[in-house]
């Protein structure tokens, strides 16, 4: 029979012995299934990042309402700037979402920094 941690084949038949065939080809399935119960406070306290990028610091989502975007942008660019942003292991990405941006803000780009328009 079909016992913990044994494999039961569809239609009645065991892994060790007999078993049907759907089609020629044996269907198996486990014998036990184990339930996972997850208590509500474990859950609770499992933090949850609020976007796919948080946990991302060499990708920047700026938005036109960002009072920091242009802090945000200088400080990459002074990373990456000049022959250290060439020789070092820092890649950016700085994606911009769909608004009008302020007048005087501006994205200098230097070393392995990519500037995309997303639609988010």
């Amino acid at each position: 029979g079909a016992g913990l941690g044994s494999i039961a084949l569809l239609g009645g038949g065991s892994a060790s012995g007999g078993g049907s065939a759907v089609g020629g080809r044996s269907r198996i399935r486990p014998a036990h299934q184990p339930r996972v119960k997850l208590d509500s406070s474990e859950l609770a306290s499992t933090p949850k990042p609020t976007s796919w990028y948080d946990e991302l610091d060499s990708i920047k989502v700026l938005r036109p309402s960002d009072s920091d975007a242009q802090k945000v942008v200088h400080e990459i660019w002074s990373q990456q700037e000049s022959w250290q942003g060439h020789f070092n292991d820092k890649r950016y990405a700085i994606l911009l979402t769909p608004g009008v941006y302020p007048a005087n803000f501006s994205i200098p780009v230097s070393y392995y920094t990519s500037v995309l328009g997303v639609g988010l």
